[in-house]
């Protein structure tokens, strides 16, 4: 069903709606997906556009369908579309040239988009330029701790078997021993939805620097627990690491790390 916009009342943020075949209509309060779908109608895109603006080529396929569930208008007495989770409601806006304010709750402070947009995702990762299909993904399991009094919770575990390869982004052309994982678990949230996929390498990590911790610990599988964080310092035998959800730190001494690996940020995939 196609949504044709007709008219916005400025005073109470209302559209009226209605079908194509112009069988029934409506006012209802605008919420963020119907100024989604107002920003895709007016830049003449389709769902599959946005997501190939926003999204790697092995990523568009999950992405489309993921942003068709948020392109839905809103119904009359009907649940609200829920919004994306971590930084994904940014990228959206960026693409779509308006702010992340703007298409959460309608209103702008900045116009400068194009400054949000470099501000938010850095360079418009979907133009950058491909290389080949080399970088190998690394396969992971989730679930199965050990009962050893440890609360340091793992993201997930790290097996080490290649299940996969993608395509390694322009910028990082030089890296070698370049491979990459998709991130389980919630503790970084809001930084990293879950299934996002980082490129990870074994360059030393700076202070600021998102890492990949792989313990020497192991399930009863043989997997690595690892962990997903900020590095925040070093202290002799230490590392101490942040997460967001919930916000707090974490120590690891350095005799239980196994590896330490950096993810490398979006600004570097760039060629």
């Amino acid at each position: 069903m196609h949504l044709d916009i007709l008219e916005l009342n400025s005073r109470n943020k209302t559209y009226e709606f209605h079908t194509e075949n112009n069988s029934s209509s409506y006012c209802a309060p605008m919420q963020w997906n119907d100024r989604l779908i107002k920003l895709l109608n007016d830049k003449g895109w389709s769902v599959p556009d946005l997501a190939r603006s926003i999204g790697t080529p092995d990523e568009i396929p999950s992405l489309t369908e993921r942003l068709y569930k948020y392109a839905k208008p809103s119904s009359e007495g009907g649940k609200p579309v829920p919004s994306p989770r971590g930084n994904m409601m940014a990228k959206i806006a960026a693409a779509l040239g308006e702010t992340e304010e703007y298409l959460r709750f309608g209103a702008r402070t900045d116009s400068a988009a194009s400054v949000v947009k470099e501000a938010i995702l850095g360079p418009d990762v979907s133009e950058m330029r491909r290389g080949p299909r080399d970088v190998p993904v690394l396969g992971i399991t989730v679930g199965g701790d050990t009962d050893d009094g440890d609360d340091r919770d793992p993201d997930f575990w790290l097996n080490g078997e290649v299940v996969n390869y993608v395509v390694r982004p322009a910028g990082l052309s030089h890296v070698k021993d370049l491979f990459s994982v998709y991130v389980q678990g919630e503790s970084m949230w809001p930084r990293y939805e879950e299934n996002d996929l980082v490129f990870l390498t074994k360059a030393a990590p700076a202070i600021g620097d998102d890492v990949v911790i792989e313990l020497h610990k192991t399930s009863e599988g043989g997997d690595h627990a690892t962990f997903v964080k900020r590095l925040v310092r070093r202290r002799g035998s230490y590392l101490t690491v942040r997460q967001y959800n919930p916000d707090k730190e974490i120590d690891f001494s350095m005799k239980e790390i196994k590896n330490l690996f950096r993810v490398i940020p979006t600004k570097e995939w760039v060629g």
